[in-house]
């Protein structure tokens, strides 16, 4: 048993060596190092976007910490930690009743404030027909006063004849000075009942003002009422809970909550001052009344720590977290880090953009037609930046390129290759200049291809 054992041993041993030396590829003939595995694409040409990368953190557009306007304690809150809200939704209630009672007695001081008005009107009425009453007695005293001084004066021609008895005479005299002293007693109830009629558009005017300060008053308690319910003054996201329910609060001290507005939102983000001319002639309507949004350059957010490359080294097409618009340039350049400030505003609907976050930006200031290969294909020497090109017959050559700039992910070729040229994008520790390659891709399609070919023969 124990020799059957160690024979199948020895067997499955002499089988995997033999299947392991089928799988190597075949040396060259010199002897030398097997051809290295390696993956290839071809350079394209195409429209490549002209961008500017940095940075950014995310920044709410307003930022409100309500606090309460009355003071009192906190009977209830209306929202839950984290939550959206719009303004105008109420928060929370605090105790309104001192205010209601408050109202009652301003409504109550009005209301006699007007009965005074009301008085007041009525004595300036009774005053205002006392002087009309004495005006009439006035022109009455004045005919009779009249009438006695004509009289008077007819007599007094008469008794001077001896035609008029001297005791008629007197009385007509007497007549005249009667009337004449009444009618300066007329005048003097006159001005009486006038004045009488002033001090009564006084108390009016007084009782009026009283009312205007009853109405202040009360508009205040309304506004003090009115602040007893506290309301979002923004549309947002609320924060943590700082004042639970049933905590006694002043007016203007402690704040209940913090509401940040995530819809819109701002990106802000800095770039070198080289770039400001770019920048500008890329926002050429931004001076220009009227001028919309849509003006303005794009600007695409990633999730940070170089997601977008990764995504596009594994095929994928890096798609951003968010797209807006850029909506501001600062107006003077940072002297310390020569970097000029920006910021973009973006809708977030869906609120994937968070207060505080770190994100990468891309700035797209305008697209231009070249010849781009991945950025994983460029390498750099002592001669500076190469690539390796693998022509048909399978050999490497080391090709010396000028790269203009890397865009997500891919690099914008000013010379060095052509529309076509097949560069290794994986693999090139192995490769060497004039030594030939694998390419695995072209081996696995070859053994499916060939059925296919063979079915087709007649």
């Amino acid at each position: 048993m124990k020799v059957s054992w160690k024979r199948r041993v020895t067997y499955l041993a002499l089988v995997a060596i033999v299947a392991g030396c089928k799988d190597k590829p075949a040396a060259p003939a010199g002897g030398g190092p097997p051809p290295a595995p390696v993956t290839l694409t071809p350079a394209v040409s195409k429209s490549v976007p002209i961008e500017l990368t940095a940075v950014g953190s995310v920044l709410p557009i307003a930022t409100v910490s309500v606090k309460a306007q009355a003071a009192g304690p906190v009977m209830s809150e209306s929202f839950e930690e984290g939550q959206l809200v719009k303004a105008g939704d109420e928060l929370a209630v605090i105790d309104s009743r001192p205010i209601l009672i408050a109202r009652k007695q301003l409504d109550a001081n009005l209301a006699r404030t007007r009965a005074l008005i009301t008085q007041a009107e009525a004595t300036k009425a009774q005053r205002e027909a006392d002087v009309r009453q004495t005006e009439a007695l006035l022109s009455r005293g004045n005919a009779q006063h009249e009438q006695a001084r004509r009289a008077e004066r007819r007599t007094k021609a008469l008794a001077e004849s001896d035609l008029v008895a001297a005791e008629d005479f007197d009385r007509l005299r007497t007549e005249t000075t009667v009337t004449e002293a009444g009618l300066r007693g007329t005048k003097a109830q006159i001005e009486n009942a006038k004045s009488a009629a002033k001090a009564a558009q006084a108390a009016i005017d007084a009782a009026k003002a009283t009312e205007a300060a009853d109405l202040a008053a009360i508009e205040q308690a309304e506004l003090q009422l009115s602040y007893t319910t506290i309301k979002a003054p923004i549309s947002g996201r609320v924060g943590a809970r700082l004042v639970p329910v049933g905590n006694l609060i002043k007016a203007n001290d402690e704040t209940l909550v913090v509401i940040t507005q995530v819809a819109p939102i701002h990106v802000a983000f800095s770039v070198p001052e080289s770039h400001l001319a770019a920048i500008v002639a890329a926002w050429p309507g931004r001076d220009r009344p009227g001028a919309t949004a849509e003006s303005a350059p794009a600007v695409e957010v990633y999730e940070p720590g170089g997601a977008r490359a990764a995504s596009i080294a594994k095929g994928g097409r890096g798609l951003p977290m968010a797209t807006g618009r850029l909506s501001f340039i600062n107006n003077t350049v940072d002297v310390a880090t020569g970097t000029v400030l920006l910021k973009a505003t973006f809708d977030n609907p869906d609120g994937r953009l968070w207060p505080g976050q770190f994100v990468d930006v891309a700035l797209r200031l305008s697209t231009r037609e070249g010849l781009t290969v991945p950025s994983q294909a460029v390498q750099t020497g002592q001669q500076g930046q190469f690539v390796f090109v693998v022509g048909p017959d399978k050999t490497a050559d080391v090709r010396p390129v000028v790269v203009e700039r890397h865009v997500a992910g891919e690099a914008l070729i000013a010379e060095g290759l052509k529309a076509g040229d097949r560069v290794v994008v994986d693999g090139q520790a192995k490769v060497r200049k004039g030594a030939p390659v694998r390419i695995p891709a072209e081996e696995k399609a070859a053994p499916a291809a060939a059925p296919a070919a063979a079915s087709k023969t007649p």
